[in-house]
C-alpha cells in the first residue's frame, strides 16, 4: 500500500530548503535514488520559476507541492522499486509538471519525496488541489501498486469492481477524444458511456446500478454546466482531465454513499441522548460520552466533536432542539410508564470541556421570558417561581435559583435584579409589564455602546471592534442630530447629511450636553414630585390611623380617668393597659389637633383624598420610569463620546472634552434661528427648549 500525502510551498526559503533535504546523501543511498524530469536538481529553483512566469493566472502562493509517498514496512519492495512506482505515478497523475523524486531509505518503511512544480509546462495552468483531486491521486496510486502485487486498502470489498469501472470508463473517453479533436459531441460521449457502464455493473454490482448511473448522469450535467460557462474553450488534455476526474467522482461515490452532514449526525446522536437521559444533567453528560464539548451560551445549546471545525448550535436543527424544547422532552420521557432506566449515570460534576453560562446571564434571559408571556406583576413573579426561582421583595426586587443542572455550580445566594440595569429593576419591570409596546419602542431606538479594545486583544479582534466602534459612531451622531438638533432647532438629518448645516464633533457634543443636563432635571423635578406625593400619602396615612385610634380608645379612657378614685380598684395589669391607652389617646388627639389646618378629619374624606394621591402617584411614577429608561440613551451616548474608543481619543481627558464642548456650542447656538418663528431661544437651562421637554412632560407644561 502507497499513502499519499499533499502540501503546498509557498516560500523561497522552503523550496530550497525542501529540495536540499530530499536529497541528502545519508538518505538516498549515496544519491543514486534521486532523479527528476524535465529539470535539473540543482537548478530547479531557476527553471521551476521560468515556468511559473508564464503561468496564465498570476493569483496565488503556491510556488510548488510536496507529496509524499509511503509504503508499509512489510512491503517486499526494493528502493529502486519504489522510485519507479514513484515516477510511473507521475508519469500518471501528473505528466506535463516538472518535479524532483527520490526514495528515502533511512526509516523502516520506503517512501518517496517529490518536489512538484506548481504550473503546466504545456497549458500553463496552475495545479489546484481539493478532494476530488486528491482522491484521484489515492486512486492512481492504489492501481500501480496492485500493478506490482503490493496491498491496497479495501475495506468493503469493492475495489477491483471499482477499478473496472474505471477502465471502461477510460477506454470510453479516451476513444472519443481520438475521433473528436476540434468539436465536441457530449450526449454522445454520455449515451455511450452510460451503456458500457451499465452493462460491466450489471456484471459486478448489480445492486448498485441504478446509483452509478444517476451519479454519472448528475456529473455529466454538472461537468457540461461548467464548459458552458467557460469564457475561453479549455486545450483537449485540460478537457479530458476534466471529464476523467467528474466520471471517476461519480463512481467512488456511488460506491462509498453520501456522507452524512455534522447536522445530521448531530440530530441522530441528540434524539439518542434526549431517549436515554433522565434528566437535563444526565443529557449532558450523554452528549459527552459521544465525544461532544457542550456550550451553554447565552442564545443556544451548541456542540463540536473531532471532526466539526466549529461549534453548531441544535436549535439549527428545528425548533424541537432548543434548549427549553430538549428539557420539556426530557422530562416528557421521564415520565412515560415502564421506561428503562438509563444505563449511564447521571454526573454530578462535568468535565472542563463544557463552557458554563453565566447566572446573571440566564437570569436575564429568563426574566425577559417572563415579562414577555405575563400581564400582571404577580403573575410575573409567579412564573419566575415556576421555573424554580425564590423571589425575595422588599426594598430590592432579588432571585435564586437553587435548582441548577450542575450540583457543584448552584446559586447560593441572591441577585438583586436591579443590579443588572435599570431596565430589570422592580418599578422598570412593573413599567415593561403595563406597557408592553411603548417599551418596545422605547428598546429599538437604544445606542450601542462603544467597544472597549483592550491591550491583550489580537490584532484581528482589534480591527472588527475598530469597524464597529466606527458604525457605533456614526449611530450616536445621528442620534444626536436626530434627537435633538432636529426637535430643537428644526435641523433636519437630510440638511445635515447634505453638509446643508455642518457642525463637528465637539459642538455636537456640546449641542448633547445642554439637552442631558435638561433631561437630568427633568428627571430629578418628576422624581421630587413623586417624593412629595408618597410624603403627603404618609401624612394622611397617618392622620386616617389617629382618627381611627382616637374614636376606638374614646370610651376606654372616660371610663378609666387616671383622676378616678376607683382606679384603686384596678389590677396591675389593667392599670398599665389604661395608661398605654392614654398615652395613644393623647398622642392621636396631638396627630389630629395638627392636621385640623390641612384635611378635615371625616374618614370618608380622608379616604377620598388617599385614593386620589395614589392615582397620581401612579402616573406620576409611571412617567418618572418612562423618563429613565429614556435617559438611559443619553448616558449611553455621553459614554459613547467620553470613552477613549470612541470620540474621547481627541482629548486628553473628559473634563477637557466636556469642557470644550459647551464652549464652542454656546458660541455656535447664537448663529441658529429659532425652530418655530416667532420664538425666541432661551437661555436658561431649565426651560430649554420648550418643545423638546414637552416631548417628556406630555401637557403638563
Amino acid at each position: 500500500m502507497a499513502y499519499i500525502k499533499l502540501s503546498p510551498i509557498q516560500s523561497t526559503e522552503y523550496f530550497r530548503e525542501a529540495v536540499r533535504y530530499i536529497q541528502r546523501t545519508d538518505k538516498t543511498n549515496g544519491g543514486l535514488l534521486v532523479d527528476s524530469y524535465e529539470c535539473i536538481p540543482l537548478a530547479a529553483e531557476g527553471q521551476f520559476a521560468y515556468v511559473r512566469n508564464k503561468a496564465v493566472m498570476k493569483k496565488g502562493c503556491n510556488l510548488a507541492w510536496h507529496i509524499k509517498q509511503s509504503f508499509l514496512p512489510s512491503e517486499n519492495i526494493t528502493p529502486e522499486q519504489a522510485l519507479e512506482i514513484g515516477k510511473e505515478f507521475m508519469r500518471r497523475a501528473f505528466p506535463n509538471f516538472q518535479y524532483i523524486i527520490a526514495t528515502h531509505t533511512d526509516r523502516p518503511h520506503l517512501h518517496n519525496h517529490i518536489i512538484l512544480n506548481s504550473v503546466d509546462f504545456e497549458t500553463f495552468h496552475k495545479l489546484h488541489s481539493n478532494r476530488k483531486s486528491y482522491a484521484r491521486l489515492q486512486t492512481i496510486s492504489d492501481d500501480i501498486c496492485l500493478e506490482h502485487n503490493l496491498s491496497v486498502i479495501d475495506t468493503d470489498g469493492s475495489l477491483q469492481s471499482r477499478r473496472n469501472l474505471r477502465a471502461e470508463a477510460n477506454v470510453v473517453i479516451n476513444n472519443f477524444f481520438e475521433k473528436n479533436t476540434t468539436s465536441y459531441n457530449f450526449e454522445i460521449l454520455k449515451t455511450d458511456l452510460l451503456k458500457r457502464i451499465k452493462s460491466t455493473a450489471n456484471q459486478t454490482n448489480p445492486d448498485l446500478t441504478d446509483v452509478i448511473l444517476k451519479n454519472l448522469e448528475s456529473g455529466f450535467e454538472k461537468f457540461q454546466s461548467r464548459e458552458q460557462k467557460r469564457r475561453k474553450p479549455q486545450t483537449i488534455v485540460d478537457t479530458k482531465n476534466s471529464l476523467e476526474e467528474t466520471v471517476f467522482t461519480a463512481i467512488e461515490k456511488s460506491f462509498n454513499g453520501r456522507k452524512k452532514s455534522h447536522k445530521e449526525r448531530l440530530k441522530e446522536n441528540l434524539n439518542k441522548a434526549i431517549e436515554a437521559a433522565s434528566d437535563f444533567g444526565d443529557f449532558i453528560s450523554l452528549m459527552q460520552e459521544q465525544g461532544y464539548v457542550v456550550k451553554m451560551g447565552n442564545k443556544a445549546l451548541s456542540f463540536k466533536d473531532d471532526s466539526m471545525n466549529m461549534f453548531l448550535r441544535a436549535s439549527s436543527i428545528s425548533a424541537d432542539y432548543t434548549e427549553m424544547m430538549i428539557k420539556y422532552r426530557i422530562e416528557s420521557n421521564s415520565n412515560t410508564p415502564n421506561r428503562e432506566t438509563p444505563t449511564s449515570k447521571t454526573r454530578t460534576v462535568y468535565d472542563n470541556k463544557i463552557i458554563m453560562r453565566s447566572k446573571r446571564k440566564q437570569l436575564q434571559m429568563e426574566i425577559d421570558h417572563s415579562v414577555s408571556i405575563t400581564d400582571t406583576f404577580e403573575d410575573f413573579i409567579a412564573d419566575m417561581n415556576r421555573k424554580g426561582y425564590e423571589v425575595k421583595q422588599g426594598k430590592h426586587l432579588a432571585f435564586k435559583n437553587p435548582k441548577t443542572a450542575i450540583d457543584s455550580d448552584k446559586q447560593t445566594r441572591f441577585i438583586r435584579s436591579g443590579s443588572m440595569g435599570y431596565e430589570y429593576s422592580e418599578e422598570a419591570l412593573r413599567f415593561r409589564i403595563e406597557h408592553k409596546e411603548e417599551y418596545k419602542s422605547i428598546s429599538e431606538v437604544k445606542v450601542k455602546p462603544v467597544m472597549n479594545i483592550g491591550k491583550s486583544d489580537n490584532a484581528n479582534l482589534k480591527s472588527w471592534k475598530n469597524a464597529q466602534n466606527v458604525s457605533i459612531r456614526t449611530a450616536t451622531t445621528l442620534w444626536v442630530v436626530k434627537n435633538i438638533l432636529a426637535e430643537n432647532y428644526g435641523i433636519s438629518v437630510k440638511d445635515y447629511a447634505e453638509s446643508k448645516v455642518k457642525f463637528n464633533e465637539v459642538e455636537l457634543f456640546g449641542a448633547f450636553l445642554e439637552s442631558y443636563k435638561i433631561q437630568r432635571e427633568i428627571i430629578e423635578k418628576r422624581a421630587a414630585e413623586v417624593e412629595a406625593v408618597n410624603t403627603e400619602i404618609s401624612e394622611i396615612s397617618k392622620y386616617k390611623k389617629a382618627v381611627s385610634t382616637y374614636w376606638k380608645l374614646k370610651p376606654t379612657i372616660e371610663k378609666y380617668k387616671v383622676e378616678n378614685t376607683d382606679i384603686h380598684n384596678l389590677s396591675g395589669a389593667e392599670i398599665k393597659a389604661c395608661k398605654s391607652n392614654t398615652q395613644k389617646w393623647k398622642y392621636a388627639l396631638k396627630v389630629m389637633n395638627e392636621a385640623k389646618e390641612k384635611y378635615s378629619l371625616r374618614t370618608s374624606e380622608l379616604n377620598s383624598r388617599l385614593d386620589e394621591l395614589t392615582a397620581k402617584k401612579a402616573e406620576l411614577q409611571t412617567d418618572l420610569v418612562r423618563l429613565k429608561l429614556q435617559f438611559e440613551n443619553y448616558e449611553t451616548v455621553k459614554s459613547n463620546y467620553l470613552s477613549k474608543d470612541g470620540y474621547g481619543f481627541l482629548f486628553n481627558t473628559p473634563e477637557r472634552f466636556t469642557e470644550i464642548a459647551q464652549t464652542a456650542w454656546n458660541f455656535r447656538k447664537k448663529s441658529i434661528p429659532p425652530a418655530n418663528k416667532g420664538s425666541a431661544e432661551k437661555d436658561t437651562s431649565t426651560e430649554e427648549p420648550k418643545k423638546h421637554i414637552s416631548r417628556f412632560y406630555g401637557n403638563s407644561l
